[in-house]
This record gives C-alpha cells, structure tokens and sequence, in this order.
C-alpha cells in the first residue's frame, strides 16, 4: 500500500502539487554535479516533504511558534551549492512559513558570519561537503546546523500525495526571501520580500517568459542571486525543466551543451554575449560542418535568450539577432527589490526598437521619473525593507507617493525605458559644468571602439587636482596578438583615446578620461555574483600608489 503525505496548500505547493497529478513521473530536475542526475517531479515533492518535517524539528521550539505568529519570522540560512539539494531546501524552507537567506558558496567563513549575524539566522542549512565552514559559523554566533541529507528515492507509486485538510494558510505578510544586494559599493545589504510580493513577482515572471512544462532553462547563475531563486522557483512552479550546471558552465561547455537542441530559455550576462558569439564564429573554421550545423541549429531552438545586470550594447544585441536568425535578444531591466522585471524588450519581436532603451515597462509595473531624473517605480512584487547594519538605510527608499526610488538615473520615451547612469557613480570633477558627469555616459562611449571588451569608469581622488577620470579597459581577445599592428588612431593610450572618441563619439571633453589602465584580455575582475564590476576594490586593486608609480596607470597631470 503507498504512504501517503500531505501536501500544504501554499501557493509554490498547489503548483507542485498539480504538476504531480499532471505527469508524476515528469523528469522536473537534471543536476550535472550530482551522482544520480535526473529526478522527477514525484521524486522532487517526496524529497521536500521529508525534508521538511526534518527542517521544523530542527528549530528550537520558540523558532517553531514563531512559525505560528502572523507577525513574527524565523529565518534559515542556506550554505549549500546550486544543486537539487538547493532547491528541495528552498521548496521545504516555504512549506514551513520561514524566510529563505541563500548564502553564496564563495563566501569566507567571516562573510557567512556576517550573514548570519545580520539577519538573526534560527538556523543555518547546509550539504555534508559544506560542513566545515558551516559548523566554524555555528561556533561563533551559536546558531544551529541542519545537515540536509537527502532520503534514498522511493519506487515509483510506493507513495501518494493529498493536499492538506483546508485550514490556517500562513499570512501573505509574513517574510519569504532575503536576497542580498549586489555589493558593488559597500558590504551587501539584504532585502526582504513578504510572500505576497514573491507569488506577485514570481507568477508575473513566469508570465513574462510564458514559461511552460514544454521548455528547459540551463541554469548556471548563482542561486543566492535574485535571478538564480526565480529562476529555479519559476521552472519547478510551471513543470518546465531546470537543469542546473554551475559547476561546469563555461563557454566551451555551454557550445557543447546547445548541439542537443533541446534548450529552450538561456540567461547569459552582458559581458559573455560578444566573446561566446566570437567563439561561435571561430569555430566555424575548426569543427565538422555537421557538428557546426548543430551548434547553430541549437542556439537557434533557443526560444529565449536574455541578457541584463549591465548595459547590454547595441553591438551585442545585433550579433545574437543575426546569429539567432532574426530572433531578438530579450533585455531585461531588473533589481534585487523587484521580483517582477521592471522594462523588459520583447523576445519575440523586437518592434525595431532603439538598441540603447530597455524596452516596455511590464504589465503590473508603473515608472515615473523623478525631478532629478531618477527612476521610480511601483508594483506589487516591491519587497518590504532592507536589513543592514546601517540603522538609516530605510530612510527615504520610497516618496510620498509609494514608488520606490531605484538610484537608477533614465527617461521615458514613447513609452520606452532608457537608462543612463547610476546616482552612486557621477563624477564630480573640477572641469565639470553643473559639477556631475555620469560614468555611465563615458563607459558606453568607450565601449564603442572596436579594440574594447568591457570598459569601466569611476573617480579617483588626486590630491592635487581633484576627483578624476578613470578608465579600466579591458580589450578584446584577438587584439592581444596584433596591438603592435594597432593603427595609431585605434591604440588603447590615452592620446589615441581622446582622439578616437573625437572623432567617433559626441562625448564632450571634459568627460574625457585623465588616468587609464588596460589590463590583459583574460584578466579576471572583481565582480559581485551578478557579474556587476566592484568598483571601489578595481580602484584599490588597479589604481592604488603602487600600480601608478611603476608605469601601469597612464594619466594626464593637467
């Protein structure tokens, strides 16, 4: 006779829930990293029922009556890899009424520490091969560990499930997610989402990719990063398959993977999309024309490609239209505080939009610009509050009308998003008329020269001469062979720089940069998991006093 378990009637849950009655035996997960690499929807709702029942037992029991109070949370902290394990933690983690915190697994035992300690953990989660730094974290804030061993997966039809008699369902008002913020100024703040916003968010998303049990995501960001979460939510919650590839993701590996033609939605950052469509095009010249014929075939049955965090330039999105046949890149304006995306371009058609705008606001979503030009926004996926050290950092986050203000400088245009720049990088220079020039503004001009991969921009403050215009240049592989052939007007020198942008680009100036450093194509940068340039540790790392005295920084002393 089959075991029974009970179903709860949460929201995530009842999608499980129908998706088991549907097809039991739907093949719901594929982890790459794991022994057993398939696991089907029954396998999935088994694992995070059990796991539940072993997750409450673990709370103390005040953590376990504050899962009872509408207006109390206990949090559990999740030190583990993007893995199946992962996403039976966060399912179970829900089923319970606690708050999910997902911890990056390149965090330091002293960042976890952080973590923990900010956001008053009642528990931290963890997988056998995390351990270690798991128990270190439990010693110094006396905080305790469940070690998520998952059961061995039952026969097929050994178990059947019902949902709950109907009954208490949590409060909406209740927290569900902590996402920390990207960090690219300071130590990450968390935001917190209710659980209303979270079911908002997540069926609008779902809605925006028109996601169903038809496609696969290959999924390779990071799961403690927003994205990563809903990603991973937004697949199991529809059926459609999630295959979880981190550990292995890579260009090669990716190009490898696309031949089998049975990819369907793909994130990739702004920063990969030139360099992969590169590598297509050399291998054109190595492989076998039918193996070639697969990779084109494959990148072709994508269904939606996606790109965001960054800027994704207009070079970009025309190399994956032409490599997509036609089929437009889909850019995505997003932030941690939103769990709906905010302006998102269409993947279907593209409508001939501009290439600089990032498209329509989303159904749900209003945007209004503020007097000083920033972007404002309002929806009912908007998260709560941000938890930080900082006793003022929820001051002034919204206006008086509700809508959050984003620190996102743009403008609306015929009903189209364009951003411009950050409030947190204009530079205020000496030379600057009104005083502020947007980093933004520079990074996308200097972007344009035909030797440059990524450029960033920031300030550095010269004693001397004020705050200054820096430029960190990341060329473009292929010029590494061929710089000394590098035509005089195309050299990546500050003199060469200036003139190019002259005579290519309406840059003023006095925007101009006056300290500059190019670094080898293959240098690794300091980025957040959402690939966002840290700026603060490039100036320490690449502009410090030592880097500056022994040649490496070009700059213009007046």
């Amino acid at each position: 006779m089959a075991t029974l378990f009970e179903v709860p009637r949460e929201p995530f849950l009842l999608d499980l829930f129908e998706r088991w009655q549907e097809a039991p035996q739907a093949l719901l997960i594929r982890d790459i990293s794991e022994k057993k690499k398939d696991w089907t929807v029954e396998n999935f709702l088994y694992d995070v029922l059990i796991v539940r029942q072993c997750l409450y037992k673990s709370l103390d029991l005040e953590a376990q009556q504050r899962l009872q109070d509408p207006n109390a949370d206990v949090l559990i902290t999740v030190f583990t890899s993007p893995s199946y394990r992962f996403a039976v933690l966060v399912y179970a983690i829900y089923s319970i009424g606690a708050i999910i915190s997902a911890i990056s697994i390149s965090s330091t035992t002293e960042d976890l520490e952080h973590a923990v300690e900010l956001c008053n953990s009642d528990l931290i989660a963890t997988a056998p091969e995390f351990q270690e730094c798991a128990h270190a974290v439990s010693r110094l804030t006396d905080t305790k560990i469940y070690k998520c061993d998952l059961p061995p997966s039952p026969q097929p039809g050994s178990q059947t499930f019902a949902l709950e008699p109907e009954g208490r369902q949590i409060s909406l008002e209740k927290g569900c997610l902590l996402i920390f913020s990207s960090g690219t100024t300071a130590k990450p703040k968390a935001v917190l989402h209710t659980r209303r916003s979270t079911i908002n968010g997540l069926r609008a998303q779902i809605q925006n990719f028109n996601l169903t049990k038809s496609d696969t995501w290959l999924h390779h960001t990071p799961v403690n990063w927003g994205t990563g979460i809903t990603i991973l939510i937004m697949c199991i919650a529809t059926g459609a398959r999630l295959e979880l590839c981190a550990p292995y993701f890579g260009t090669e590996w990716l190009l490898e993977r696309l031949q089998e033609g049975d990819i369907t939605c793909l994130f990739l950052r702004a920063t990969s999309l030139e360099p992969i469509a590169e590598r297509v095009t050399q291998l054109k010249d190595i492989w076998p024309t039918s193996k070639y014929d697969a990779l084109l075939s494959g990148i072709r049955k994508l269904r939606v490609v996606c790109s965001g965090a960054l800027r994704v330039s207009p070079a970009s999105q025309i190399i994956w239209k032409n490599l997509r046949d036609g089929r437009p890149l889909m850019v995505v304006y997003a932030m941690t505080e939103s769990l709906t995306l905010v302006a998102t371009t269409d993947w279907q058609n593209d409508e001939n939009l501009p290439l600089e705008c990032c498209g329509r606001p989303r159904p749900g979503v209003v945007i209004k610009i503020s007097d000083v030009g920033e972007i404002c926004i309002k929806s009912s996926a908007l998260f709560k509050r941000y938890v930080s050290l900082n006793p003022g950092v929820n001051e002034d986050i919204f206006d008086s009308e509700g809508f959050y203000k984003t620190g996102d400088l743009g403008r609306l245009d015929g009903g189209l998003v364009f951003i411009t720049g950050r409030i947190a990088d204009a530079i205020f220079t000496p030379n600057a008329p009104g005083g502020a020039i947007s980093a933004s503004e520079i990074e996308v001009a200097l972007s344009q020269h035909p030797l440059v991969n990524q450029a960033i921009v920031f300030s550095k403050v010269d004693p001397k001469l004020g705050e200054q215009v820096v430029a960190l240049i990341l060329p473009k592989a292929q010029r590494q062979a061929s710089q000394r052939d590098d035509p005089p007007n195309l050299a990546l020198d500050l003199s060469s720089l200036h003139q190019w942008l002259v005579s290519n680009t309406g840059l003023e100036k006095y925007k101009f940069p006056t300290m500059l450093r190019v670094v080898d194509a293959e240098q690794e940068l300091p980025v957040t998991d959402s690939g966002k340039p840290m700026k603060a540790k490039m100036r320490d790392i690449f502009f410090n006093d030592t880097s500056i005295a022994c040649g490496d920084v070009e700059m213009i002393s007046s």
